[in-house]
């Protein structure tokens, strides 16, 4: 049980890491392009 605890929050951590070193995967969705906006 507390061994299943220690490998979860160490897998977190990984994730953590791993998404921090990325870039967002959403960065393009939170970007408005001026097409988008209607300016072009």
């Amino acid at each position: 049980m507390i061994a299943n605890t220690l490998t979860q929050s160490a897998h977190r951590i990984q994730q953590q890491i791993a998404a921090s070193a990325a870039p967002p995967r959403n960065d393009d969705a939170l970007t408005i392009t001026p097409a988008q906006a209607g300016l072009s």
